[in-house]
This record gives structure tokens, sequence and C-alpha cells, in this order.
């Protein structure tokens, strides 16, 4: 594998690599309109449910508890002043990889990674050392999308019948798929459940999370969020969700009484959701993917893929993806 060290950074992969890793990958599949996941797949099982969004605080908080997302995160992402922005971006790029056509996702992973080369600096860790970072080290990434997966499994089971441990071993084998889109090499990312929690407690437990000021100040802005009237729920469910050694570091207020109104408000939200039929329960673009899947194969799409295919392609709607063939 070609790549490049730069100073004491985890190793890189050039454009090149990426670009062949890119390029290897699409050969495996070769039906553009069915994607890199396609309508059998878990990750469309899971990502089609909107209430997993339930866990979106809780993932956030994951992510710049590493020194150097926060720092990433500090530096170049103006989520404080523009935070529906920047939520609208990432969910349309993450429907974009997981419901696009192969040509999309790639086009969209594309630019991602190319962002992230730009992503560089330094951060003070808490002993006071300065160490030096880039959004396209392996091992950030790497902990960016565990981060992603963890919390889905978890908001998941939590709405809808529990994953199967098959079902979950199948979402990590699909996620390998999702970390070669990111550009990170093989051996870095879990190759089963099992050895995904290992990995992901292990993190938790070592000292490569630290709660600093950054991440601090970053939890206190990410909890806040966009609606004042949310933020109490906000606070509630991301430190429901967090792992017991986090809520601590972050030094949020957890108790029997906080928990019982979690498990309150959970079994609502279980029953609500559950009333609503699958037809209209799911996310937009998985219908957007249904149609063109449908399409490339001749058959007739339903009504609802039809409408959302109508609407992506002709009136500019907010968490609709874009390009649909």
């Amino acid at each position: 594998m070609t790549v490049y060290q730069k100073n004491e950074l985890d190793q890189i992969p050039s454009e090149a690599w990426y670009q062949a890793s890119i390029a290897e990958l699409s050969s495996r599949f070769p039906d553009d309109a069915a994607g890199f996941f396609g309508p059998e797949s878990i990750t469309w099982k899971i990502y089609r449910e909107p209430g997993i969004l339930i866990g979106s605080y809780k993932a956030l908080l994951l992510q710049v508890a590493h020194p150097a997302v926060g720092a990433g995160v500090k530096i170049y992402s103006n989520f404080q002043k523009d935070y529906l922005g920047r939520a609208y971006r990432t969910f349309l790029n993450m429907s974009s990889i997981f419901f696009g056509s192969c040509s999309l996702a790639k086009k969209t992973a594309n630019h991602l990674h190319s962002m992230h080369y730009r992503i560089c600096g330094s951060y003070i860790q808490v002993d006071g050392e300065e160490k030096k970072f880039c959004a396209n080290e392996p091992k950030l990434l790497t902990w960016i999308l565990a981060t992603l997966v963890e919390t889905s499994i978890q908001a998941y089971d939590l709405l809808r019948p529990a994953l199967t441990l098959e079902e979950k071993n199948r979402f990590i084998g699909e996620a390998q798929i999702t970390a070669q889109l990111m550009g990170i090499p093989p051996g870095y990312f879990p190759e089963s459940y099992e050895s995904f929690v290992e990995y992901f407690t292990r993190v938790l437990e070592s000292k490569q999370l630290e709660i600093g000021s950054t991440a601090e100040d970053l939890a206190t802005d990410i909890l806040r969020g966009p609606f004042p009237f949310l933020r109490k729920a906000n606070r509630l469910f991301a430190t429901a969700l967090l792992p017991k050694i986090l809520i601590k570091k972050y030094q949020l207020e957890w108790n029997k009484k906080l928990a019982q109104g979690f498990q309150n408000r959970i079994s609502f939200i279980r029953r609500f959701y559950s009333w609503w039929p699958d037809a209209i329960r799911h996310a937009p673009p998985y219908y957007q993917a249904l149609y063109r899947v449908a399409k490339s194969k001749k058959e007739s799409p339903k009504m609802l893929s039809v409408f959302f295919h109508w609407l992506g392609k002709h009136i500019k709607v907010p968490f609709l993806i874009r390009e649909i063939h």
C-alpha cells in the first residue's frame, strides 16, 4: 500500500491508494443502480428508520470526546452558528452513501475524503503535550465510523425489535464497505460484531478519549441544540445513551429519577413509533432508492417511491438525496 507519513501521524493513505481502493470496490458492485448495499441489506433496514436520530447527540459527544476530532470540529466547523445546516449536510452525505447509486455514493465519498485532507492541525492533550492530527488518519476515521455504527444499533434496538446477532454481524460486514468508501485501509475496522464490541470497549477504557476544555465547550454547544424547547430532552437522551464512563467524564447529571424518565419516554416513543405503518414511517431516501432499483429492473415502482422520486427531481426539499437515476 502506498502511503505517506507526516510527522508522528498515523499513516495516511495517499490519494492514489484511495482511488485504487474505490476502483476495486466498484469492481465488486457492477450494478450501479443497486448501490453498495441494496434492499436486502441491514444497512437499509436500520437507516430507513428516522427514529434512530434519537442517538444523534450521543454520537456527537462520542466523537468529540476524541481530542483530535474535537480539535478538528472546533477549528474547521461552524456548527455553533449553523447547527441545522451542518446537521442537514451530514444527513444528506450519509444518505447519499447508504441509499444512493454507486456513482452518487462514490462522488459523495470522494468529496468528503478530499475535504478531510484539508482538516489538519494540532491540539494540546490534557497532560500538556502538543499533538498533530489530520482528519484522514485511519484511526480517527475508524472511531468516527464506530460511533455511528454503535449508536445506530443501540437506537434501532430501542425502537424496533432488536437486531439478532446474525444481523449485527451482517451490519458490521456491510460497514466494511462504508469504511472503504471513507478511505479506511483493511485491518482497521473490526470484521465481526464481537471484535467490534471489543474494539469499542477498548477505546472507551483507554486514554484515547480525553474530556478537556475543547470537548466540554463542544458538548455545551451540542446539547444546546438549535431548538430551546428540546434542550432538556436532548440532554436526557444523550446522557441516557452514553456509556457510563463518558457520563462521568463529561460530568453530566444522572440518577434514578432521570433514568426512569428516560425509560418512560422511550416506552411512549416506541409505542407511538410502532403505530405508524411502514409505508409512511420510513425515510424518503429509502423510497428514492427503491424507485431507482425498481426502474433498473424494469419493474413498476410503488406509489410512495414514485412520489419521493418526483419530489427529489423537481423540488429542492431537505433530506432528499439528489442525482437519482
